[in-house]
Order: C-alpha cells, then structure tokens, then sequence
C-alpha cells in the first residue's frame, strides 16, 4: 500500500513540475520575443521592419495560444462562461487568425443571420476552437477558402477538397497529420483536436460530413 501511495505522490509531484516548467518557458520566452520586436521597430528598411516585426508577433501570439492550452489541459481550470454572440467570437477568432484584411475578405465568407446569435461560451477558448477549424480549412483546402454559416442553430465550417475517411478520426488524436502533404504545410497537428476539446468543456459536439466535394465541420450549438 505505501508503493502505491508514494507512486501515485511521484505521477502528481512529476505532473506539477511538467506544469510548472512549462509556464515558466513561456514566461522566459516572452521576453526575447519583446526585445526582439523593439529591435525590430530599429531595422530601417521599411519591408524587412515589416517582416520581422509580423515573426515576432507570430511568436508571441503562438506563446498566448500555448498557454491556452497549457490552461486547457489543467485538470482544476473551470471556465468562464458568459453570453456572447457567435459574430463576437468569430471576430476575436479572426484576431488570432494572424491574416490581414484583404486576405481575410478573399480566403473567408462568412454568412450569419441578419439577428444576433447568443451563446454561452468562454471568450478566451471558443475563439481559439473557431480560429483553429478557419485555419485547417484554409490550410488544407483545394481552394484556401472557408465558407462559415449559421442556420438553426448550426454553425458550419466548409471548405473544397480531397476525400478522406480518416480525417475526422484523426482530428480527434494530438499531434496528428493525415499525410504527408499535411507535414509539409506545417504546424503540429493539434488544431482540430483542441477545437473539440473545447467544444466538450462547452457541452457542445463537433460533427463532421463529407459531400459534394466539400469538407464540412459543424457544430450543433442548440445543443449544450
């Protein structure tokens, strides 16, 4: 009995140090990441300036999103539910999308109804669910479009492509890509499994469909 109480002490003592040391490297890493952009702001060249300063946005915005789901996958978070509408969490969706204006308006449609949806939603994660099904449609789509929709009460994710039976079974694993195409256009293969995880802690379900050339993600939001 003693061998398994001191065990199951170790799993809990090595948990927290994983927990810990991981918010102290984000925390180390936001400050290169600031003088790196100060540094930055000094590069004469007016389109290098530029460049550098959009990378170390990225890095700091990326530090953000890890720590979200560093907070995500605490067993002791609770969330923070309020009401908001479904056009305000998209619009903080699309401040994280890190895509500008002209390049929003050409890679996504968005089509709402004309009255204002309400839901009750944790402001800093369903931003990051929706922000996470844009960007795998516009990564991983024929087009690098995403058409968004609400109608009764189901919000709709859809993008042209290729079929495959394994990519909503995939979603739902981290650290996962469908093939090597999907390796090639980078990131870490955890964009879809975090967005259901957030869909669950909300009461939500993340639905999937193929049709008509179309990969289509929705989510029931009626029914929480």
């Amino acid at each position: 009995m003693k061998k398994i109480d001191k065990f199951t002490k170790t799993v809990t003592d090595m948990s927290d140090f994983r927990t810990l040391f991981t918010r102290a490297i984000m925390h180390e890493l936001k400050t290169p990441i600031g003088k790196g952009r100060i540094i930055a702001e000094m590069v004469e060249n007016d389109l290098n300036r530029e460049r550098l300063i959009k990378v170390f946005r990225r890095l700091d915005d990326l530090v953000d999103e890890f720590a979200k789901i560093e907070r995500l996958a605490a067993t002791n978070y609770e969330i923070n539910m309020k009401r908001c509408s479904v056009k305000e969490i998209l619009d903080a969706s699309f401040d994280i999308l890190m895509i500008n204006t002209d390049q929003l308006k050409k890679k996504v449609s968005v089509k709402l109804p004309a009255r204002n949806v309400y839901i009750n939603a944790d402001l800093d994660f369903m931003p990051l669910a929706f922000k996470n099904l844009i960007d795998n449609a516009i990564k991983y789509g024929s087009e690098g479009h995403v058409a968004i929709t609400l109608e009764r009460g189901v919000l709709s994710f859809c993008n042209k492509g290729e079929a495959s039976d394994k990519l909503f079974a995939k979603s739902r694993e981290p650290f996962i890509h469908s093939d090597k195409k999907d390796k090639a256009l980078g990131g870490m293969g955890l964009g879809l499994y975090v967005a259901d995880n957030i869909f669950k802690i909300h009461g939500l379900k993340l639905d999937y469909e193929y049709k008509d050339s179309f990969h289509r993600f929705f989510i029931n939001l009626t029914a929480s």
